[in-house]
């Protein structure tokens, strides 16, 4: 059971509902104006035109949120990267192990040398944004990831560490819980 309570829809004025019903969103009905920016803020970030793809996205919020030991939003970004990876064709047992390794340690998964350099710094930026450094952009850059690339990473992994700690702060459950 979450922490505080979901306002129904139906309470929230109509200037601040989203058509986005899940919990991590929902769980803002109690102040309602900020419902509604972080679903703006996601669906830019995570659906807005720019030079990631949506998989790459969604990779991002998966290391992040499972940097981050955050039950729900690794069940949601597992969710989503296995819907894009259905509609490209992957096999399940694929599916599962790759996954697998991006959930216990991204650095084993089979990436790309520039998605490996784009999880390497979003991880980084979770575990200890002050750690980050000049040399991380550059190998960024060598991975051919130009400003609004890396301007995006960022903000996609910055992002879903505040989406962690609404979720896991606020007892945010999935939406199966049948609230």
């Amino acid at each position: 059971m979450a922490h505080v309570r979901y306002v129904p829809e139906d309470q929230i004025p109509q200037g601040d509902r989203v058509p986005d019903r899940d919990n991590v969103i929902r769980i803002h009905g109690v102040h309602a104006r900020v419902m509604r920016h972080h679903y703006e803020l996601y669906a830019e970030l995570m659906r807005g035109p720019g030079p990631l793809s949506r998989f790459q996205r969604e990779l991002i919020a998966l290391a992040v949120s499972s940097s981050n030991n955050s039950r729900y939003c690794t069940d949601q970004h597992v969710a989503g990267l296995r819907r894009i990876m259905r509609v490209e064709g992957w096999r399940d047992a694929d599916q599962d192990a790759f996954l697998t390794s991006i959930v216990k340690n991204h650095t084993t998964a089979p990436l790309s040398a520039a998605d490996h350099a784009m999880l390497d710094y979003a991880v980084k930026l979770t575990r200890g944004s002050g750690m980050v450094n000049a040399d991380d952009i550059r190998k960024l850059r060598a991975a051919r990831f130009d400003d609004r690339a890396i301007h995006d990473i960022c903000a996609i992994a910055a992002y879903f560490a505040f989406a962690n700690r609404i979720a896991d702060g606020l007892g945010v459950e999935s939406e199966e819980a049948g609230q």
